[in-house]
């Protein structure tokens, strides 16, 4: 995971929230989503298409990252593994012996991390359910730690973009599919205009 290149161009991302109107973006401050925690870690989540950002709100923004930041690019394997990696690393730090969980835990969780390939985000989503069903008690703790296990690992860099992500039978938005970019160096955190 230490190998990235720098940006030989400016690039214009785009952040969909419901979050008031805002200049600096400010995790404390953001309206979150679905469980209210950033799965792949503290970071600003964008996508390379407006018309994905919208829906994530209704306030769609550019965001500008500069020539020569530090951006990590992660294919489908290499996402399947560090997704593989964050999830196994929380459920050890909090007690949960892979090895000794029962068969259908394994299954359901082999499934959702062969889904890693395609969307990093919703196999931490469908994990951190998983677990919420399987160890109750452990839910608030495991899904505290997959976000900083995820920062731990990805914030080293600028911007992590993940690649060929978003099964084909998924989100296609003209001739690509889109893709799940996080923002990670607080002065790349900035929003220009509101379209």
């Amino acid at each position: 995971m230490n190998w990235y290149k720098r940006a030989k161009e400016e690039y214009t991302f785009y952040h969909g929230t419901d979050s008031p109107p805002f200049h600096d973006f400010d995790p404390s401050k953001a309206t979150k989503g679905e469980r209210h925690f950033n799965p792949l870690g503290e970071a600003m989540y964008v996508t390379d298409k407006p018309e994905f950002a919208k829906m994530f709100g209704k306030n769609v923004y550019d965001v500008k990252i500069p020539k020569d930041a530090k951006i990590k690019r992660v294919s489908p394997n290499k996402a399947q593994s560090a997704i593989s990696d964050i999830i196994r690393r929380s459920l050890k730090k909090i007690g949960i012996d892979y090895w000794k969980t029962d068969i259908g835990f394994k299954v359901d969780l082999g499934k959702i991390l062969e889904s890693a390939q395609w969307s990093p985000y919703d196999a931490i989503m469908e994990a951190t359910a998983l677990v919420s069903i399987t160890f109750p008690d452990k839910a608030q703790e495991y899904s505290d730690l997959v976000s900083k296990i995820a920062t731990q690992k990805f914030s080293k860099f600028d911007v992590v973009i993940f690649v060929g992500t978003n099964n084909p039978n998924d989100i296609f938005i003209g001739e690509s599919p889109t893709k799940e970019i996080l923002i990670f160096n607080k002065a790349f955190q900035k929003v220009f205009q509101q379209m």
